[in-house]
């Protein structure tokens, strides 16, 4: 197969784990999801090395669907070695640190007996100054399958409260 009929391969794989999501069936959809990981991966080796941003995006794509799937090692690895490619562009280096440091949280909450129950989750906010950042998000987005906004009001005596959480569409 070609790089072309690989791709399209993941494309249709990951839009079934989509519509398997949709439809309440996770085992399915991580199962779709690897298949799709699969045929992204086979793209990726198919790919010319001079088209390097197709290269990154694959590379994201790649290691991304392996994640959706839970085959965090298989991110992991995957990610691991694309980000030692010198011919591997700027952006698919840092989306793929940050998809390292999602699947490194994951496989400490499976280590750890962690499993989140949806519409059960308490967030605590302790210290000096909140700055912007994805922890939050790292925790919660995964839960709700989207990125989400968290927004945490300072009250008159420098208490942080609770106000809101929302997805991020």
């Amino acid at each position: 197969m070609s790089w072309l009929e690989h791709h399209r391969l993941s494309e249709s794989r990951a839009a079934a784990a989509e519509e398997a999501l949709r439809q309440g069936d996770r085992a399915l959809a991580e199962e779709l999801y690897a298949e799709a990981a699969e045929a992204e991966k086979a793209a990726l080796a198919d790919l010319d090395p001079s088209k390097t941003r197709t290269l990154g995006v694959c590379a994201v794509s790649a290691v991304s669907l392996y994640y959706k799937a839970t085959c965090f090692q298989d991110a992991e690895t995957l990610a691991i070695n694309w980000m030692a490619s010198a011919s591997l562009p700027g952006f698919a280096k840092e989306q793929l640190r940050n998809l390292l440091q999602s699947v490194w949280s994951e496989q400490v909450r499976e280590r750890a007996g962690v499993r989140f129950v949806p519409g059960q989750v308490m967030i605590s906010v302790k210290g000096g100054v909140t700055d912007v950042g994805e922890a939050v998000d790292d925790v919660i987005g995964p839960m709700v399958n989207k990125p989400v906004v968290v927004e945490i009001a300072v009250d008159d005596h420098g208490r942080r409260k609770f106000v809101d959480i929302e997805p991020d569409d």
